[in-house]
């Protein structure tokens, strides 16, 4: 992102006039290069915590599970309106980073949302929160959704909502924040819900490329036969690296 630094300060004058923020899925991260050694950065101050990507000082995760439960966490809170505990699959991120007392969120943040996270080893994770700060201004945190999909999932939809009406001081309904559901049709497949991939080893297939070319190899004694040419062992195929020897006996 061109000229961070000055995005930051004019969002720090925006959080120092009492502005709400709320950050959905991926903005909530923060990485190695964003942060000090220590985790220290302004956004866990505006938003309460964050998730912390491939940072030194503390590891998030973030997976996709098939079936996440989400349930919430402040029976009472306006955030908690209308909307019930929900199931979904998604790619929740779950040891999220609250700052260096033992990763306890602060006196003035408020768990929204907590689901048992991952299944293997379930301990009760806080995917949602929301903070009150000290000059009147509101942050709200959620780590999903990353599938568009579950939008359409009306308790997920009212609770995101309610969390974003209630950041900018509003009153949120008794019942939840109401909307019609989106169209998902809008969108791509892959971004809608998770897509199987199989994977297969195709025959255009470099072995020594992190990427698929448009290559036609065959075996030879002499090397590769790469698009009617014969690339002898050492060579570099196309504009890439230069092929380790032994690689005819790796070639499909």
């Amino acid at each position: 992102m061109p000229d961070r630094a000055g995005i930051l300060k004019d969002v720090g004058e925006l959080m120092n006039r009492g502005i709400g923020i709320a950050c959905v899925h991926y903005a909530t991260g923060l990485r190695a290069e964003d942060v000090a050694p220590d985790g220290a950065h302004p956004l866990l101050g505006w938003l309460g915590g964050y998730f912390a990507t491939k940072c030194p000082h503390h590891q998030s995760v973030a997976k996709v599970f098939q079936s996440v439960t989400v349930s919430p966490a402040a029976v009472g809170h306006p955030v908690s309106h209308g909307w019930r505990e929900f199931t979904v699959a998604e790619e929740p991120y779950y040891n999220n980073y609250f700052g260096p007392d033992g990763n306890r969120p602060a006196a003035n943040v408020t768990a929204f949302a907590t689901a048992m996270l991952p299944p293997e080893a379930p301990k009760r994770e806080l995917i949602a929160w929301g903070t009150q700060r000290t000059n009147g201004g509101r942050g709200f945190g959620v780590v999903m959704p990353h599938f568009y999909k579950n939008w359409a999932n009306e308790d997920m939809r009212r609770f995101i909502l309610n969390g974003i009406v209630w950041t900018a001081k509003r009153d949120v309904p008794a019942d939840g924040v109401r909307t019609p559901p989106p169209n998902l049709a809008e969108f791509r497949p892959e971004s809608v819900e998770p897509q199987t991939r199989t994977p297969t080893r195709k025959p255009d297939w470099c072995p020594h490329r992190e990427w698929w070319k448009p290559l036609a190899f065959r075996r030879s004694k002499l090397g590769v036969t790469w698009s009617g040419a014969t690339l002898p062992v050492g060579r570099a195929h196309e504009d890439g690296p230069e092929c380790p020897s032994g690689v005819d006996s790796e070639v499909p």
